[in-house]
């Protein structure tokens, strides 16, 4: 027969040992939380992402690469490098992300002003009767 005092102690080592991975579990899985500058850089970002965009007027490098393109390439291949030190990466590829971000929502206004302008935008014939539906 198995005493009340056994059963007890087995059960605070298994308390213990749950608590412990539960610990370990948190430690692994944690974010950081996000202060108040970095949301606020976030739109900072973009903010300089439109400017440059604004500045260099649709400018394409060899006539082929848009800036926005090219920036935003190079701030992730910076990313992927670690430059700038440690915890630098990650700010490196919201860098990318922006300029990849106001790039496409460019090419989508165009679009959406083409289509507005009763041309059809290579890639979405079709796409009339699809929205007549709703």
């Amino acid at each position: 027969m198995v005493s009340l005092a056994r059963i007890k102690s087995e059960m605070m080592d298994l308390k213990k040992m749950q608590g412990k991975k539960l610990k370990l579990a948190k430690e692994k899985y944690a974010r950081p939380s996000r202060s108040r500058a970095t949301r606020s850089c976030s739109t900072e970002r973009r903010f300089a992402a439109g400017v440059i965009q604004g500045r260099t007027d649709g400018y394409k490098l060899g006539g082929a690469v848009p800036v926005e393109v090219l920036l935003g390439a190079g701030f992730h291949v910076a990313g992927l490098f670690d430059a700038g030190g440690d915890g630098v990466a990650h700010q490196m590829h919201n860098l990318g992300n922006g300029f990849l971000a106001a790039w496409a929502s460019s090419v989508g206004w165009n679009v959406g002003r083409k289509w507005k302008g009763g041309k059809n935008p290579g890639g979405l014939k079709g796409i009339e009767t699809g929205f007549a539906s709703f």
